[in-house]
């Protein structure tokens, strides 16, 4: 009797390990591709009201672990409400990148409304401090309008293929059809005047945009500066304000 309940519990052993193995954390863990591991079965991103956005305190890690803990870490220039708007089909995006040993970072933009990744791509860190640019290329319409749209950026924390460790920071951006306002503004040869109709019109993407192709940091005292700080401070993004804008970051795929 107790031969046959051993064999029994055996089989039952041996059924069930290898259902555990298939859908344990070990099947999860091996997936390293982020185009990958955040789409659930159908097909929307998964935990994505759950991930950190920009983060005061504690309880979301901004840094790698190597990294010194110090303020500010990894930050998306995003407005305060998370979601942007833009009219641009393929808009630019801004992220702080703290100094970090992560060699690379990774920008993905997924369509939450056709729930499709739509471009993804991966730069080197120059390992300075400081805010990147990212461009998406031009070659065709990556935002459609009135779609809503998820963007990520990551720090590769490990030098091997291990994402289990990577900083990832999510926000939200939306085309919308342009009003008067800003089609009556496209031939006004002032940058200035133009990122301020922008700005009133909550066009946060092509606001910052238009006010970092002057490199505001570069003469404190400009106009361009203080539009700059202007643009930030009313987002909660002071800390980040005095940090140089970068050119670190070309396109590795």
């Amino acid at each position: 009797m107790v031969a046959k309940d051993f064999c029994l519990y055996l089989s039952i052993f041996l059924l069930v390990f290898p259902l555990k193995l298939a859908f344990g954390s070990t099947a999860i863990d091996g997936i390293k591709d982020i185009s990958q591991y955040p789409v659930t079965v159908d097909g929307g991103i998964r935990n994505t009201d759950d991930m950190p956005v920009n983060s005061d305190g504690g309880a979301t890690r901004g840094r790698c672990l190597q990294d010194p803990d110090v303020k500010p870490e990894l930050m998306l220039l995003i407005p305060d409400r998370k979601e942007g708007l833009t009219v641009e089909k393929s808009p630019s995006f801004f992220v702080f990148v703290p100094q970090t040993k992560a060699k690379k970072g990774e920008f993905v933009l997924y369509d939450r409304t056709d729930k499709k990744l739509v471009y993804r791509t991966i730069f080197e860190l120059s390992g300075v401090p400081g805010i990147i640019s990212i461009q998406i290329p031009k070659d065709r319409e990556y935002l459609k309008i009135n779609n809503n749209y998820e963007w990520r950026f990551s720090l590769y924390c490990k030098l091997n293929d291990d994402r289990s460790e990577d900083v990832i920071r999510v926000g939200l951006i939306k085309r919308v059809e342009p009003n008067g306002a800003i089609a009556k503004i496209q031939g006004n040869p002032n940058p200035l005047e133009k990122a301020r109709v922008y700005q009133k019109n909550n066009l946060w993407y092509d606001a910052l945009k238009t006010v970092a192709e002057l490199r505001p940091t570069t003469g404190k005292n400009s106009n361009a500066a203080t539009m700059w700080q202007e643009l930030l401070q009313a987002e909660n993004l002071t800390e980040i304000v005095s940090y140089p804008l970068i050119d670190c970051c070309k396109p590795t795929n």
